[in-house]
Parts: structure tokens; C-alpha cells; sequence
């Protein structure tokens, strides 16, 4: 059994490898493991948060994942963490919500009763957390406790024992989704960075 496991998760992961590594190249991705500015990598946390949040409230309805598996609440208090840091002065600031993840939340939603399709975005989320959460962890600002499991392997064997061949079409899809996730972090890093320049600049700032 376990071998027949291990086989359908090698599968997905073959069938599933050239968009993964697509998105592990993207700038932002490599960001993650070099180091991310504090204010961005909470814009990341939050955005994922509000993600993570509905995946997870369906997926448990459906006892598709556990409670320990779980990462919406860790999330939220690793970018609450930072984010009430940076803005303890401006106690009324909020990050943005991206467009794509109002998107990917649409998608989750509309595919929430197909345990296969919802497993499917479990795997790259919660797969991506367990296998290079802990490389990551040490590298991004904070305490990323989103990156702090009960038991990894215990989280591992029951996110595989849900996978099958069926799930390769939603899973690189999630993937878009984490890819255009990325695009819009990129796009409001590079504009944040240049309006702080300004204010800078600004003699009256």
C-alpha cells in the first residue's frame, strides 16, 4: 500500500514538475530562500492567509486534512507578527488583497465539493510547506511558524495517502496561481520600493 502510494505521489510530481519548477524560479520564489524584505514577505503571509483560510474550511469539512496540517491561523499571526511592527504607529494601515487571490479563492470555492481538484491545491500549498518549509524558515523575516509542524511526517503520509493521477490538470493550475500570486508581489514590491524613494526625497515628507 505504501508503495502504491509513494508511486501516485512520484507521478504527480513527474507530471507536475516543469510549471513547478517554473515557479520556483520566479524572482519572488527565489527571494523566499535568499531573504525578503520584512513588509513584502507579510503582504505574502496575509495574501496566502485569506487563501489558505478557505482551502482549509472546506478541506476539514470533508476530513481531507487535519487540524495539525492546518497553516490559515499561522499564517495570519506571521504576518500579523511583522505587520504590527512595521505600521505600530499607523495602526489603521492594511496590506493589499491581490487580485489573483481573489481568483484562486473563486477557484477553491467553485471546486470545493471535488475532493480530487481540492486535494490538488492542498498538495502544491501544503506539499510546498512540508517538504521546503524548513529551508525556507530560515531564511524569511519573523518566526514563520506557518513553517512549524506537530509531525512533518505524519502531515506528509496523510497529504499522500489522498493523491492520485487525477489531480495533475487543478494541481498545475495551482500552480498559475501561486505564479501569478508571485507577479502581483513583484509588481507592488517594485512600487512600494519606488514611493518610499520619493517620500524620501521629498523634503517635506
Amino acid at each position: 500500500m505504501n508503495d502504491i502510494k509513494s508511486e501516485r505521489t512520484d507521478n504527480l510530481r513527474t507530471s507536475t514538475r516543469d510549471i513547478h519548477m517554473e515557479t520556483e524560479r520566479h524572482p519572488m520564489a527565489v527571494a523566499l530562500v535568499k531573504g525578503m524584505d520584512p513588509e513584502v514577505y507579510a503582504v505574502y503571509c496575509f495574501n496566502l492567509h485569506l487563501i489558505y483560510d478557505t482551502m482549509e474550511r472546506f478541506a476539514t469539512e470533508r476530513n481531507l486534512i487535519s487540524e495539525d496540517t492546518c497553516r490559515a491561523v499561522r499564517l495570519y499571526n506571521d504576518y500579523m507578527e511583522l505587520w504590527d511592527e512595521i505600521y505600530e504607529d499607523d495602526l489603521e494601515a492594511e496590506p493589499p488583497t491581490f487580485v489573483s487571490t481573489r481568483n484562486h479563492i473563486d477557484r477553491i470555492i467553485r471546486i470545493s465539493k471535488d475532493d480530487d481538484k481540492l486535494m490538488a491545491h492542498i498538495y502544491v500549498r501544503h506539499g510546498g510547506d512540508l517538504y521546503g518549509g524548513q529551508m525556507i524558515k530560515e531564511m524569511v523575516p519573523g518566526s514563520a511558524t506557518v513553517y512549524d509542524f506537530v509531525d512533518v511526517k505524519k502531515s506528509i503520509k496523510e497529504l499522500e495517502s489522498r493523491l492520485n493521477d487525477n489531480m495533475e490538470s487543478e494541481a498545475r493550475m495551482s500552480f498559475m496561481y501561486a505564479q501569478s500570486l508571485f507577479d502581483e508581489l513583484k509588481d507592488w514590491q517594485d512600487t512600494h520600493s519606488q514611493l518610499m524613494i520619493g517620500n524620501d526625497l521629498d523634503p517635506a515628507s
